[in-house]
């Protein structure tokens, strides 16, 4: 099921900085905090709000947590079929949550989970995707998001704009931005959001999880 896209899209209608949030099996991927923590930088500097949105199921408590580390607002996407990640679950649920909020920008991890629903969220919704920026920015000029990343093998680095569509969508590499500092007290409220999902909308099925093995080391 595909979002809808707008094509006479208002720039003045979208609002915010949005990080999407990763989780596995319940537990907070550090590159959210590593993205929190950049968003909440970008959203300082547009006078706007940040928000960060979680997908899963029963991790209230863990969408509760992500209130300690400087955002504004925590979207919690509540769903039985996104207790275990699905590339097509995912990217519906927080596409359409996209299109009804309507961020300004709106930024993922390039792991491999963001890698797989970042490109897709983007097709959904109708707006570019740059991917594994090192450096984000916000232009004095005219407020718009500079997205730098390495090309050509990091022989060089592009800055890229995003001026005709929102949100301005980037994956931003692990590792690369410094992480939201945690306050003892929550900054923010929650929202549970009940994506409209069915078994159907999910063309693959999650027959069993293997742990990772673990290699030997020789000295």
């Amino acid at each position: 099921m595909r979002a809808k896209v707008n094509q006479d899209i208002n720039l003045n209608d979208h609002n915010g900085v949005w990080v999407i949030g990763e989780q596995r099996e319940g537990k907070i991927n550090p590159v959210t905090i590593e993205l929190i923590g950049e968003g909440r930088k970008l959203a300082d500097q547009l006078g706007k709000e940040l928000s960060v949105v979680i997908a899963g199921y029963g991790i209230e408590k863990e969408a509760r947590e992500l209130l300690h580390y400087g955002v504004d607002k925590a979207y919690y996407i509540n769903d039985h079929l996104l207790e275990n990640f699905s590339t097509d679950g995912y990217a519906i649920s927080i596409a359409n949550l996209i299109q009804d909020k309507k961020p300004e920008v709106v930024l993922v991890g390039a792991t491999s989970i963001g890698r797989d629903i970042a490109p897709r969220i983007a097709g959904k919704i109708g707006t570019g995707l740059t991917a594994d920026c090192t450096k984000l920015e916000i232009d004095p000029t005219d407020n718009k998001l500079l997205q730098t990343r390495p090309a050509f093998g990091g022989n060089l680095m592009a800055t890229i704009v995003c001026p005709k569509n929102r949100p301005q969508m980037s994956t931003v590499r692990p590792g690369v931005m410094e992480k939201a500092k945690r306050t003892e007290t929550s900054t923010g409220i929650l929202e549970v959001i009940n994506p409209v999902l069915t078994e159907e909308m999910i063309r693959t099925r999650l027959i069993k999880v293997l742990p990772q093995e673990k290699t030997c080391k020789f000295n």
